[in-house]
């Protein structure tokens, strides 16, 4: 089936080109719009701005509505940004409440698919017009800049949840952002939509494990994404049940430490691929009275109890997803410390991210032969942590697959060429987040520092290209311009190989 998209904007003229669309939805000839703002379907009935408010000036006519009708009609994809739904805000009320009229009933948008709006602070008059009965993909989040959220904002976004239920049962994917207050009621709403395949909820407002226990209605839910409020976090309680999501493949969880150990005890699911969790308070003490002292003790017996607890979490989900893990991502907000070779059952993980914590033991972990690196492919270490040009060989030697890294560099000692074992490494992409490279030989001495600065680059370009002759990418965070030399040096390396590789012996002709 031939199709054809056309997009139309509001932008301060209100300008509406809908030339490739004059035709309604047919067969072979169907016409896929995106509206960014309903002021360019207003523009069609000859809506106005009078003294900052867009209103209708004259009378449509039964064509005019019925030219809105059939344009609203074609429109696939709803993409309101902030500055559009601000305008939209300037709509009089009248106007939808002529369009509720004139539309006696039926859909305004019947075949729309995609809604997304990021600002709901000015678009919650107008949600109920937005129910389609092919509606796949819903995106409603409230600006953070706006400041606190209205209760009109909360309660109009809640009944919005009832109106798809209704209209769209099978919707697939919906994304709630920075609505704050969300109740367990919410996920009583949320669990009738049986078709549901990715799911993203901030801002939830629960007490008790139980109240997630809707969500296990969602069969076919296979990305899951939960951002939970902190309120001088008290642990959850914990349920007797399991909350069972059997497809799930992607679960992200953000809040204190603690609601992501509780979640991962509650959760059952056997086959989770993604593991993505964001650190955004220390581990609460468990006892009281270690809580209330503020001795040496007390603070030793608290750090203590934190690190257990964390190396506990990484154990338990090693032991749950030890044969289908294959991507793990640790932010922090706060300091956090790990012991990595928790994380050794991992067998084929394929991706590590961590950022914004402490590795005790990653050169332990990582000296070859290592289990937990073999099927590595992309690597991203914390910035507490710097790889010296004797670990970046053993991270070279533990990881066969590794194509993408990005870590925190020390140039600063020389590499030892003449010990560096040449690899045939997969290695495409180098990311250097920070990384001294320069070599200072004294003040006003320039000319001695710009030679031992080269000859420090031209080392640090061979050791790389000995240890990843398949590198295509390399990119540094600071001192771009000496690592933009490196990469150059490093191409001028491969080169020269070439040179060797097609050199031919000169043929010495006899003179007769």
């Amino acid at each position: 089936m031939a199709s054809n998209t056309s997009e139309f904007s509001f932008e301060t003229d209100m300008s509406f080109d809908i030339s490739t669309a004059k035709e309604a939805p047919t067969g072979d000839n169907e016409v896929n719009l995106k509206l960014y703002s309903f002021l360019s379907l207003f523009e069609k009935i000859g809506i106005s701005k009078v003294d900052e408010e867009y209103v209708i000036v004259e009378n449509p006519s039964a064509g005019t509505w019925e030219s809105l009708f059939e344009t609203a009609r074609m429109v696939r994809d709803l993409d309101v940004h902030k500055e559009a739904g601000r305008e939209m805000a300037r709509v009089c009320p009248s106007v939808f409440v002529r369009l509720a009229q004139h539309l006696k009933g039926g859909l305004l948008f019947p075949n729309l698919r995609d809604v997304s709006i990021v600002d709901l602070n000015s678009s919650t008059h107008y949600l109920p017009l937005l129910a389609s009965p092919v509606l796949e993909s819903v995106l409603l989040a409230v600006d953070p800049e706006s400041g606190s959220v209205d209760k009109t904002i909360r309660l109009s976004t809640y009944a919005f949840l009832g109106d798809l239920f209704t209209f769209a049962p099978n919707l697939q994917s919906l994304v709630i952002k920075n609505v704050v207050g969300m109740s367990p009621l919410w996920l009583d709403k949320i669990a009738h939509f049986h078709h549901l395949q990715a799911l993203t909820l901030s801002s939830l407002d629960v007490k008790s494990f139980e109240n997630l226990h809707p969500l296990g209605s969602l069969t076919n839910l296979q990305d899951l994404s939960l951002v939970f409020q902190y309120q001088e976090y008290e642990q959850l309680a914990l349920s007797d049940r399991y909350l069972s999501l059997p497809s799930l493949k992607y679960l992200h969880i953000v809040g204190p430490f603690d609601v992501m150990v509780d979640f991962i005890r509650v959760i059952k699911q056997n086959d989770l691929e993604k593991l993505n969790f964001e650190c955004t308070h220390q581990p609460s003490p468990r006892s009281k009275k270690v809580k209330g002292l503020k001795s040496t003790l007390a603070v030793r017996r608290q750090e203590k109890f934190a690190l257990s607890l964390r190396n506990d979490f990484l154990s338990l989900l090693s032991f749950l997803w030890a044969h289908s893990l294959k991507e793990v991502t640790i932010l922090s907000t706060v300091l956090q410390v790990w012991e990595l070779a928790r994380l050794a059952p991992l067998r084929i993980l394929e991706k590590l991210h961590i950022e914004g914590s402490l590795i005790l033991d990653i050169e332990q972990t990582i000296r070859p032969p290592s289990a937990l690196w073999h099927c590595l492919r992309s690597l991203h270490l914390p910035a507490n942590f710097t790889v010296s040009f004797c670990f970046i060989q053993q991270i070279a030697e533990s990881t066969p697959f590794l194509n993408v890294i990005s870590l925190f560099m020390d140039v600063t000692k020389d590499p030892g060429i003449g010990h560096i074992q040449a690899l045939f490494h997969p290695l495409e992409s180098l990311t250097i987040l920070h990384g001294g490279i320069k070599t200072n030989p004294g003040p006003g001495n320039h000319e001695a520092y710009d030679d031992i600065s080269w000859l420090r680059l031209m080392k640090v370009a061979r050791y790389l290209n000995a240890l990843f002759p398949n590198l295509r990418q390399l990119d540094a965070m600071v001192q771009k311009r000496e690592w933009d030399r490196v990469w150059e040096l490093v191409k001028l390396c491969r080169d020269s190989l070439a040179d060797e590789k097609g050199r031919k012996q000169v043929q010495v002709k006899a003179v007769s």
